[in-house]
């Protein structure tokens, strides 16, 4: 389960997730990858007499994962793979980001039939994809869903914000949705403060953050900060895919590789207003 939050503004799309994997009462694990991104290259016919294809179209969409694990990560896999080497034809294949949705809608509908078939409802998943149509360079949010009410699973790709300019996707829908119309907080603002709320239990760990505008969709890294409030202290890192990166762990060794992210930095006057209160950083 999850907490994904899609808005949009003057400056493009942003998506914004938690970290939580639920197992029910096996517990959780606040490392689940949820927005990532995705190489589209899309190829026009070879040539005649054995020539190379041509190169048309190549960007980066954003992909967001909501709902079962399995289904969701392993088509997110495969659209990684396999949306690399399109090949389409001039003047009648849809080359457009909606045209590119209802591929990997096909290929979401091939792994949650099977996925289904063993977990029924509980396979079932959904997918926001975010990215520059590659025919007017205009941004573009989509949001693909599975029809379990006749089989086999048909998916449905549909467009964002036709209604407002935040969407909100997941177990925690309910409590955003309620921070967002009762108070001018931003949306990292109302995921962050649904991540603390110890009422959903289903969302939880770092957040994760991507964007696209006039440049391609990309993920970004977030400076995050977990309080323990019994204790007045406060954990403060660098997070990306989930993983706080700069531990002792991952980057204490100087000859090792350093994980190179641009970082965002949405929470500092939280940060600095907890540390004015007295609270230590742990």
């Amino acid at each position: 389960m999850t907490l994904c939050i899609a808005w949009k503004d003057e400056a493009g799309v942003h998506l914004a997730s938690d970290s939580r994997d639920s197992f029910g009462s096996a517990g959780k694990a606040d490392v689940a990858t949820k927005i990532s991104d995705a190489t589209v290259r899309i190829f026009a016919p070879a040539a005649p007499g054995g020539g190379g294809s041509q190169l048309i179209f190549e960007l980066v969409i954003g992909i967001a994962l909501v709902g079962n694990v399995t289904s969701t990560f392993s088509v997110k896999d495969a659209v990684r793979i396999l949306l690399s080497g399109l090949q389409a034809a001039p003047g009648y294949t849809d080359v457009s980001l909606q045209g590119i949705c209802v591929l990997i809608g096909k290929l979401f509908e091939v792994v949650s039939r099977d996925v289904c078939s063993a977990l029924q409802k509980d396979g079932v998943g959904q997918l926001i994809v975010v990215g520059r149509d590659p025919l007017d360079k205009s941004v573009e949010a989509l949001t693909i869903s599975l029809d379990l009410s006749d089989y086999p699973i048909k998916s449905t790709v549909t467009k964002l914000f036709s209604t407002g300019s935040v969407e909100c996707f997941g177990s925690g829908t309910d409590a955003a949705r309620k921070l967002l119309s009762s108070a001018a907080s931003s949306p990292l603002h109302v995921l962050k403060a649904v991540v603390l709320d110890v009422n959903v239990p289903t969302v939880g760990g770092p957040i994760q953050y991507g964007f696209v505008g006039e440049e391609d969709f990309r993920v970004y890294g977030v400076r995050d900060y977990f309080p323990k409030h019994e204790t007045k202290e406060i954990h403060i890192g660098f997070y990306a895919a989930g993983i706080e990166l700069y531990t002792e762990h991952l980057s204490g060794d100087f000859h090792a590789f350093h994980i190179q992210r641009t970082m965002k930095l949405p929470f500092e006057a939280d940060i600095d207003a907890l540390l004015q209160q007295g609270y230590s950083i742990a």
